[in-house]
C-alpha cells in the first residue's frame, strides 16, 4: 500500500490563513482603491495626449468601480462610464446617445467608417497604451501600502 507524507503543510496552511487576514484588515480594498487612483491619471493622460477631447464627457466620466470579491479575489473595474448624445451635426443630434465605453472600445480596436468606405484606425491600441502606462505606478503605489502594513504588523 501506498504512504504519502507531506511536510511542511500545516506552515504553509498557517501562512495561507494570514493571508487571508489582510481583507480583514481592509488592506486589498485600500491597495485597490489606491492602485485604481493611478489607473484613472493613466487614463487621463492618456485621451489628452491623443487628442481624444470633443466634449470631454469621456475624460470626465472615467470612474472605478468599488472593490468586489469573486471566486478569484478582490477585484476593481475603471474605464470611461456614462453617456453622450451625438453632435449637433450628425443626423442622430440630440436622439440617440453613445456609451463612453463604447467610444473607447471603438478607438482601441478601429471602425469602418460607412460613408467614406475606410478603416479608421489611427488610435489602436491606445487602451493597452493605458494599462502599460499605469501598471508601474498603480503596482508601486500598491506594494507602498502593502509594505507599510507589513512593517505595522512586525513591530506590533
Amino acid at each position: 500500500m501506498a504512504v504519502m507524507r507531506c511536510e511542511g503543510l500545516d506552515s504553509l496552511i498557517k501562512k495561507l490563513n494570514n493571508i487571508a487576514e489582510l481583507d480583514k484588515a481592509g488592506v486589498t480594498k485600500d491597495m485597490l482603491l489606491a492602485g485604481s487612483q493611478d489607473v484613472k491619471k493613466a487614463w487621463e493622460h492618456e485621451i489628452v495626449k491623443r487628442d481624444l477631447i470633443k466634449s470631454g464627457l469621456m475624460q470626465k466620466n472615467i470612474t472605478s468601480s468599488k472593490p468586489k470579491m469573486n471566486i478569484y479575489g478582490m477585484f476593481t473595474t475603471i474605464y470611461p462610464q456614462g453617456w453622450e448624445y451625438y453632435p449637433m451635426n450628425s443626423r442622430h443630434a440630440g436622439k440617440e446617445r453613445v456609451r463612453n465605453a463604447e467610444k473607447a472600445f471603438m478607438l482601441h480596436y478601429g471602425f469602418y467608417h460607412t460613408n467614406s468606405g475606410e478603416m479608421i484606425n489611427d488610435y489602436v491600441g491606445w487602451v493597452d497604451d493605458v494599462t502599460n502606462e499605469a501598471y508601474k505606478t498603480a503596482t508601486a503605489t500598491m506594494n507602498k501600502i502593502f509594505e507599510n502594513y507589513i512593517k505595522s504588523k512586525s513591530k506590533g
